[in-house]
């Protein structure tokens, strides 16, 4: 069968025991917040079999993703992730969006940031609130944008749909699982082309949650799910020691500091490809999430 490796359980451009499993894939889809230097040169060997989901949110240095580079930096570092691969081998994903009036501008500001990349495909799903993450955003003092949903009411979603159709003459949405005719599960027949496989090889469905639409042939490169200690409060997955994490540890030190905080920017010019803003409005470390 078809195997193609996911690292849904954690961020790999900080845990890199993904490369030790690549000869048990025919490819990979690697999803990283943090593209990092050792993450660029570990692509080399593998530059025609794999596909980078790159996660950039625009609450990068907030509370909400206190250890994530700011849009303005990631928006750098993809130029030269596009140099190491191909424009046709990255996504941007808008993981997660917040579908409120305040969240969806910040959705939006992200969309902007990379308006004049070569990105095509932008992967989004919307915050799941989970009890584990409804209880850190009550210890943040963070109001509940789903007001005790599971996940966006209605209209939330009409709002959603809203701001893709403003932006779909630009981008190429899709979605894993949202109940929106976007959804094409983890992987479909248009990462083919990206990873050098046959669609016919897609196995069935192997749904993991509502709505979803993953075949069976992925295998996850990064072990069960553990907290890979970005400290994100939407962050879904559960230590080793069984327990939900209210405040997860420091991320791993790569070798090149991480420029993070004060809070999301949005570059008002091109951004160079040294990731420096010509200027840059901050998101505040407490944010208000609804309105």
């Amino acid at each position: 069968m078809l195997r193609i490796g996911m690292t849904d359980t954690g961020d790999a451009g900080l845990q890199l025991e993904w490369i030790s499993k690549m000869d048990h894939v025919q490819g990979a889809i690697l999803l990283t917040r943090v593209l990092t230097p050792e993450f660029l040169e570990a692509l080399a060997p593998f530059r025609n079999r794999v596909l980078v989901h790159v996660l950039c949110t625009g609450y990068g240095g907030t509370v909400l993703e206190p250890n994530i580079p700011a849009v303005v930096w990631t928006r750098g570092r993809y130029t030269t992730l596009v140099d190491a691969l191909a424009a046709s081998q990255t996504v941007l994903r808008l993981d997660p969006i917040i579908p409120t009036a305040r969240g969806l501008a910040v959705a939006e500001s992200v969309l902007e940031a990379f308006d004049k990349s070569p990105v095509q495909r932008v992967r989004y799903r919307c915050l799941p609130m989970l009890p584990s993450v409804v209880a850190r955003f009550q210890s943040a003092n963070l109001s509940d944008p789903y007001d005790g949903a599971a996940g966006p009411r209605p209209g939330q979603l009409l709002a959603l749909g809203d701001l893709l159709a403003r932006w779909e003459q630009r981008f190429q949405f899709e979605s894993c699982a949202e109940p929106d005719g976007r959804a094409l599960g983890c992987l479909s027949s248009k990462d083919a082309g990206p990873l050098g496989f046959d669609p016919a090889a897609l196995a069935d469905a192997a749904p993991v949650r509502p709505f979803c639409r993953c075949p069976a042939n992925r295998l996850e490169l990064l072990g069960r799910a553990d907290t890979c200690g970005q400290g994100c409060l939407y962050c879904v997955a559960v230590p080793k020691n069984g327990r939900a994490a209210t405040v997860p540890s420091p991320p791993p030190t790569p070798t090149e500091p991480l420029p993070v905080g004060p809070g999301s920017v949005i570059p008002a010019a091109p951004t160079a490809t040294d990731g420096e803003p010509a200027s840059e409005t901050p998101y505040p470390r407490q944010l208000t999430l609804l309105g």
